[in-house]
């Protein structure tokens, strides 16, 4: 770990740099493997909620109480939003379809796109036209920063990778993941980014932290170093039911030697996300 944070930043970067004090992630900060965290976002949340470092939960079904009560635990809070998929289900969405009937109208480029087939009740968003819903988007963090939460995760940043219905290029996500931060940061809230690893390098010094998914399984790890040499978290979570749906068996061993090698938080979880979870012996 580096002991001071790097000079080159972003604008709102000094708001940034306070937030990450206030939760010990800057200087001497214990930004390691050994943090524990979890992650739970279907079923019902445990009471008393679980005891770790770190805790991330729904921007939408997390009560207050739940926050605070996780935060006396000496916990630091994270709130769940997905910023790249309008999810059907929330109660924003109507906002947003709204927004893209007005393009439609004007005749512009819309804003919701294609399903998202491992998650049907999902549609793309159009990160080129990021503008259009990021208000939309600043309402959920000041929700989240309501209920007291001190870090949020953006969600499917990753447009560029997938059938979206869009012309979405790297070069949209890293403008529309910027834009997050910086609006997050202003907020109050810490800004995490969730997966995209190949961003990693255009995106560390916007954000205080990286969450990523199955680094282990597809051997991708390595792509956290960016973080870990800024002496910020990085987070991932192994799901069992993805290594046997690529043939290969879970080796719990073997995956904490490759997050410990890349100085990760490990925890294994299903892929419903509900409380159950698995850690490094």
């Amino acid at each position: 770990m580096i002991d001071r944070l790097p000079p080159a930043f972003a604008p709102g970067a000094r708001v940034l740099v306070l937030g990450l004090a206030c939760l010990g992630l800057s200087s001497g900060a214990r930004a390691d493997s050994s943090v524990t965290w979890d992650w739970i976002l279907s079923g019902r949340l445990p009471s008393p909620p679980p005891v770790v470092d770190y805790l991330d939960t729904d921007a939408f079904d997390t009560p207050a109480d739940f926050v605070a009560a996780a935060k006396a635990n000496g916990t630091t809070a994270i709130c769940y939003i997905s910023a790249g998929t309008l999810e059907n289900w929330r109660p924003d969405r109507r906002a947003f379809r709204k927004l893209d009937r007005k393009q439609r109208r004007r005749g512009n480029p819309l804003i919701i796109g294609r399903k998202y087939p491992d998650w049907p009740d999902e549609r793309w968003l159009n990160f080129a036209r990021y503008k259009v819903f990021l208000p939309l988007m600043v309402k959920r963090m000041k929700r989240c920063r309501s209920k007291g939460f001190d870090m949020i995760e953006f969600d499917n940043l990753d447009g560029y990778a997938n059938r979206t219905g869009f012309k979405i290029r790297k070069r949209h996500a890293v403008r529309y993941a910027r834009a997050l931060a910086r609006k997050a940061t202003r907020i109050g809230l810490v800004p995490i980014q969730k997966n995209a690893p190949e961003l990693a390098g255009r995106l560390q010094r916007h954000f205080g932290a990286l969450l990523l998914e199955d680094c282990a399984l597809y051997d991708f790890c390595g792509d956290a170093v960016v973080y870990r040499a800024a002496g910020k978290l990085v987070f991932d979570a192994e799901y069992p039911e993805a290594w046997s749906d690529e043939g290969k068996p879970f080796d719990l061993d073997a995956v904490c030697a490759t997050t410990d090698a890349a100085d990760i938080s490990l925890i294994v979880k299903s892929l419903d996300l509900d409380k159950s979870v698995q850690r490094c012996p």
